[in-house]
């Protein structure tokens, strides 16, 4: 009984979120949550936070953010992979909390020190 319950969660999609801030650790946490979940079904969340920008200014890190995750896709994903991308504004903390639990992400991927400017 408890392999067929693992079996199935392994049949599961999963939904996981990754702060996003163009760092080369976001992109190794974004590159080994790819490589862990590579024979699973998965749905990855990119989430960059900004604290304040105009819509020209949020158009242009969409843009970014739909480009970091092309080559990600390009070079790292899988069939069963499908990927999105959210550029929010507001508290980083909170507004990864918030997109987490509206989300329902299974887990949270992220980088030990992102991108200081």
């Amino acid at each position: 009984m408890h392999e067929n319950c693992l079996t199935r969660f392994n049949e599961l999609m999963h939904s996981i979120l990754i702060p996003y801030d163009f760092s080369l650790s976001a992109n190794n946490a974004a590159e080994y949550a790819l490589g862990l979940f590579k024979n699973r079904a998965t749905r990855f969340i990119f989430v960059h936070v900004i604290e304040e920008s105009s819509d020209a200014a949020l158009d242009t890190i969409q843009a970014q953010l739909k480009s970091e995750i092309a080559d990600l896709r390009n070079t790292k994903a899988l069939p069963h992979h499908t990927f999105e991308d959210r550029v929010i504004q507001g508290d980083v903390i909170e507004r990864l909390c918030a997109a987490a639990d509206v989300m329902r992400v299974d887990a949270i991927f992220m980088g030990t020190k992102g991108k200081s400017d």
